[in-house]
């Protein structure tokens, strides 16, 4: 099982489309014992890999002792903006047994990035590189929006060129910040087309680097595709202690701190999101194995809703 940590909701940037709606100011920080507590007990209830994050999770002085902490415990994965890496800082992360850094990067050119998060093109990209040569695994994290869905292949070629190890795509989070951004999020069927495009990508060109996709209805190319990992084998986590199906689903089940989490886990609500869907993905033959994504379906105001970034969805929704 894995699980998403944010160890503070403070960022240096002020991204269009954060799904926390991280904030320049300092936010309430909790201690260094505190959050070994929370590491600890993940490590005793049996989470295989925990993803730390933010906000800005480089912001905190301690964040070292932290991964040193949780690496020593389980896989321990670092999402960062990049920007505030340098060659010193890449080299304590690397001595601190991750294993692996998430940043983010949104185009191959410094327009439509800077556009987006906050200018920090240069300064993201710098980033990847000390990681880079520090020898930590790199994964280039990329928000696909209707920015730079048609430059997509630029990016794969700039993240390989740099010695990245892996590239994400993702669809854009309708929450937090991102609520406001709606004219960037994709429609079912540009989201369709660009499946398409990345799964011929994937099977016609020459790239090396890993390609991972966080779209539930990635399935329907891949059949080793896991789907929608909410409840199932995924969850997120405050620094307070509170529990989310997904860090994109801010729907808080409980406390990690204060509950028992077979309690947690196994509640009705989580129950739920794990096979209880209304309109085309209730009736769909991948509902199983996708299930749609959940927080796209909240963002219109019902959690078991059909996925409205998916035209298969769409498509059975209307035939019903």
């Amino acid at each position: 099982m894995k699980c998403v940590l944010s160890i503070t909701e403070s960022c240096n940037l002020q991204c269009k489309y954060c799904y926390v709606d991280a904030k320049r100011e300092d936010a309430p920080s909790p201690s260094t014992s505190h959050l070994f507590r929370i590491v600890d007990l993940l490590g005793d209830i049996g989470i295989k890999k925990l993803i730390i994050g933010g906000g800005e999770p480089l912001l905190r002085d301690d964040v070292f002792n932290i991964v040193e902490r949780s690496s020593a415990i389980m896989l321990t994965h670092l999402l960062t903006n990049g920007t505030l890496i340098n060659e010193e800082t890449a080299r304590k992360l690397a001595c601190c047994g991750l294993d692996g850094v998430s940043i983010s990067l949104d185009s191959a050119t410094p327009d439509i990035h800077n556009e987006l998060r906050d200018g920090s093109y240069l300064s993201a990209l710098n980033g990847i590189r000390c990681c880079i040569n520090a020898g930590l695994n790199v994964d280039i994290s990329t928000c696909v929006t209707t920015k730079n869905v048609l430059a997509i292949a630029d990016i794969i070629h700039l993240a390989e060129d740099l010695g990245a190890a892996s590239i994400t795509f993702q669809g854009l989070s309708p929450v937090g910040r991102g609520a406001e951004c709606a004219n960037l999020a994709l429609t079912p069927e540009q989201t369709d087309l660009f499946l398409n495009n990345i799964y011929n990508i994937m099977y016609t060109k020459k790239f090396k680097i890993k390609m991972i996709m966080f779209y539930p209805q990635w399935i329907r190319w891949d059949s080793n595709a896991e789907g929608c990992e909410a409840g199932k084998n995924f969850f997120g986590l405050r620094s307070n202690g509170d529990v989310f199906p997904c860090t994109n689903l801010p729907i808080k089940i409980g406390n990690i701190l204060e509950d028992n989490f077979a309690d947690i886990w196994n509640c009705s609500f989580m129950n739920d999101i794990r096979m209880r869907r209304t309109g085309g993905c209730a009736v769909c033959e991948y509902l199983e194995r996708c299930g749609g994504c959940r927080s796209k379906a909240y963002s219109l105001g019902d959690a078991f809703a059909s996925d409205p970034s998916c035209k298969l969805a769409e498509e059975m929704a209307v035939d019903k």
